[in-house]
């Protein structure tokens, strides 16, 4: 899927034409808006010593999972870039990284194409916005929250989605 792709599709639904230069800057802004949870995940492996002080990553945003010898891990400190372990050892860190921003429409989205809905239904909103359409603009401002929304309680399994059921 690719910044192209979305802006097609928003453009078939609004029968107007979306400028490339608005639509790379909406969908970048659609990301950011998604949250971390769809940001990519990184890996990093290290052996470590007691009170070192190791620097993160730049593009490091919040750990995922931490283990220390193949064992899940709590005991760390993380304090603006850097982060300290109490105990020596081997460590491996799953983090979430930023999102690089997308600068081009053929530039490949690498989220799952379950996201493409949400993303068509944003372009629309921001399009309308632009053109002062402010009271359907916030009709599809509010699909695209409510496809979101109903992202997180689905699952690609296979590469096919399914939802999964949960008490919230």
């Amino acid at each position: 899927m690719n910044i192209a792709e979305i802006k097609v599709r928003a453009e078939q639904l609004l029968s107007e034409s979306i400028e490339d230069t608005d639509a790379i800057d909406w969908v970048n802004d659609c990301i950011h808006e998604m949250g971390e949870k769809v940001w990519p995940e990184k890996n990093m492996s290290f052996v470590a010593e007691a009170g070192h002080v190791y620097i993160l990553p730049n593009d490091f945003v919040s750990v995922i999972a931490l283990t220390k010898d193949g064992r899940p891990y709590r005991r760390y400190i993380i304090r603006n870039d850097k982060l300290i372990f109490p105990d020596s050892g081997t460590y491996d860190l799953a983090y979430r990284s930023y999102f690089k921003r997308l600068e081009s429409v053929e530039d490949e989205i690498s989220l799952s194409p379950m996201y493409m809905l949400p993303m068509v239904k944003y372009l629309m909103s921001c399009q309308l916005v632009q053109n002062g359409e402010v009271e359907m603009s916030m009709k599809w401002e509010s699909e695209f929250r409510q496809g979101i929304s109903d992202l997180k309680s689905t699952v690609e399994y296979k590469n096919k989605p399914f939802r999964v059921k949960t008490n919230f």
